[in-house]
């Protein structure tokens, strides 16, 4: 259920969860959306205080992810605008064309719309073009990382891009699928290796236990140092 108050910082909204848990939580996500668990059949009264109490949080949380996202992608998509692609900073241009399209060439990319007055649609294209060229970035540094785990080579692991913003990466071993977040494509090369190799130490271990880690850092010697690059970078949607 969605609720609006309002607090001595302006207006909150957030969803209202209930279910079987021992105290109220709040939490932030990174598509900027407040979310409250709260247990069954606590008042509503005691929930909204709650919120009230936290609403410093929340508005300093909120910021953070609008920055994270304006550092990360267009903030209007349009023409100037700047995100990031593979760990640099990229330009985008916005031209008029009947013929959808985008193409990267030189830190500048550009993208063809029918009406470049409408953010809507140069989102489009932008995400549209995202998520294709995440998968060519991607299945190159699989085959560049693949050699190094043997056992593995035989497999023939595909490469599955998806819009995850809770994860950087997932792998069916079963199906020798492994799905990376478009997201990804904003970080540079080695934290994208960071996360394949990652997925494929799930070969071996269905967990993430002592043992995982111990073969992932065979693998990721740098493995602290990539896990607190990848949350700076933090995971936010288009």
């Amino acid at each position: 259920m969605d609720y609006r108050i309002k607090t001595a910082g302006g207006i909150v909204d957030f969803s209202l969860i209930r279910k079987n848990v021992k105290n109220i939580r709040l939490r932030v996500t990174d598509e900027a959306k407040v979310v409250v668990s709260a247990p069954k059949h606590t008042k509503q009264s005691t929930i909204l205080k709650f919120v009230q109490d936290n609403a410093d949080f929340v508005a300093e949380r909120i910021e953070r992810v609008e920055y994270t996202r304006l550092s990360s992608y267009p903030g209007e998509y349009r023409t100037g605008d700047m995100f990031s692609y593979l760990g640099r900073r990229t330009l985008m241009r916005v031209e008029k064309g009947e013929r959808h399209g985008a193409k990267l060439s030189g830190g500048l990319l550009t993208i063809r719309v029918s009406d470049p007055d409408d953010p809507q649609m140069c989102k489009q294209s932008f995400v549209k073009w995202a998520k294709k060229q995440a998968k060519i970035v991607f299945a190159e540094r699989l085959a560049a990382v693949l050699p190094a785990f043997e056992d593995l080579a035989e497999y023939g692991v595909r490469i599955s891009v998806r819009d995850m913003k809770t994860r950087w990466g997932s792998i069916n071993v079963k199906k020798h699928t492994m799905s990376l977040s478009v997201h990804l494509l904003r970080c540079e090369v080695a934290l994208i290796d960071h996360i394949i190799k990652h997925e494929l130490c799930h070969y071996s271990y269905q967990n993430h236990s002592k043992a995982f880690y111990d073969e992932l850092m065979l693998h990721s010697p740098n493995t602290n140092a990539m896990r607190k690059r990848l949350k700076e970078y933090g995971l936010v949607g288009f």
